[in-house]
């Protein structure tokens, strides 16, 4: 998933202030890292450890969406490369790497804001709001914990499923945008009870759904909307709405199906004849009979058929047009005439 770059850009006084007031929120804290890229994408401001905690840090706008893309891109960060992190930290292994994402707002977070993140919220999903207090002696700046839910929204939050918290759909679940998040859970959901035995796995970026250790389809979060994918050569099935969700099941269901009779949409296209061939008819030969394309049993049938035209022929030679029997005629084959004519042979001669 592509991040925009967040417009904001603190002044370094700013973002010192903010640093040097964690301490008081969080105790033992501290920075090892700042202005945290992966694969040119800009993950957080700091990446800091506090009381058996990762935190990735970022300073945002809490107006605009670059507040909710932070969070997908830090969430995805933190729950695909927890062996980076723990390598990025002093005594940290993969296994004891918990990560939190920390979003700290200059000007606080919107209603609309809140009610985006709203579907995002868990325990490693932290809002802060900076607080200032200007005298003329100086500044005192402090941070001030929100709840996801402070924005008072009217939407219905979305609560994960026991399986939604594991992988591989908790990595591919943090892509999602939030008001497509409960579209992405229906659809998942569905797809899991066809069938016990399908398994799934993270797969180029989206989520693999495969039976016997043969992917069967793909879910992919493009362009702002789900996708769900069979194969390279079949069109992509986009899922915008709750009516979709029913067409792309039934689908997976039906390539399920045809899984299971040992068909695939590839292996029927390969094998139809093109369109307009004619049918050309299939000739066996049989090793009791020359005749070809059947066998004893026909050729039998075939005998007894015989012999009924042969009794037929029989009958009506022996009846005449007004249905009298004819007698008996001995028919003898003719001699051949002559080659050449009496003129011709005798041109010859001469």
């Amino acid at each position: 998933m592509t991040s925009p770059v967040d417009p904001l850009e603190p002044e370094p006084q700013t973002l010192e202030r903010i640093e040097l007031a964690f301490p008081d929120l969080v105790g033992n804290f501290e920075v090892h890292e700042r202005d945290l890229c992966f694969d040119g994408r800009s993950i957080a401001d700091w990446l800091a450890y506090s009381q058996g905690r990762v935190l990735l840090i970022s300073v945002v706008d809490g107006r605009g969406d670059g507040a909710v893309l932070r969070a997908l891109d830090g969430l995805a960060f933190a729950r695909s490369q927890a062996e980076m992190l723990g390598l990025s930290i002093p005594g940290l292994t993969t296994d004891t790497v918990r990560t939190r994402v920390v979003l700290v707002a200059l000007d606080g977070f919107s209603s609309l804001q809140l009610e985006r993140l709203e579907g995002l919220r868990g325990d490693d999903l932290w809002l802060l709001r900076k607080r200032e207090l200007r005298t003329k002696r100086g500044s005192h700046t402090r941070l001030e914990p929100l709840e996801v839910g402070d924005g008072r929204a009217r939407r219905r939050t979305v609560d994960l499923p026991e399986w939604a918290v594991r992988e591989p759909f908790r990595g591919f679940l943090a892509r999602i945008a939030p008001d497509r998040l409960e579209l992405a859970l229906t659809l998942v959901d569905r797809a899991r009870r066809i069938d016990p035995r399908l398994s799934w796995s993270a797969d180029e970026g989206g989520l693999a759904c495969a039976l016997d250790a043969a992917r069967l389809a793909r879910l992919l979060w493009t362009d702002g909307h789900l996708e769900l994918e069979f194969d390279q050569e079949s069109p992509r099935r986009s899922i915008r709405g709750p009516e979709t969700v029913d067409a792309a099941v039934e689908a997976l269901l039906g390539a399920y199906l045809e899984r299971l009779d040992g068909t695939t949409p590839r292996a029927r296209r390969q094998s139809a004849p093109p369109a307009g061939a004619v049918p050309q008819p299939v000739f066996r030969h049989d090793a009791a009979s020359s005749r070809p394309g059947f066998d004893a049993a026909e050729l039998d049938d075939l005998g007894e058929l015989d012999e009924l035209d042969e009794e037929i022929e029989e009958e009506l030679d022996d009846m005449d047009a007004d249905g009298e029997e004819l007698g008996s005629h001995e028919l003898r084959p003719m001699p051949p005439g002559p080659l050449l004519t009496a003129e011709e042979i005798e041109a010859f001669h001469d």
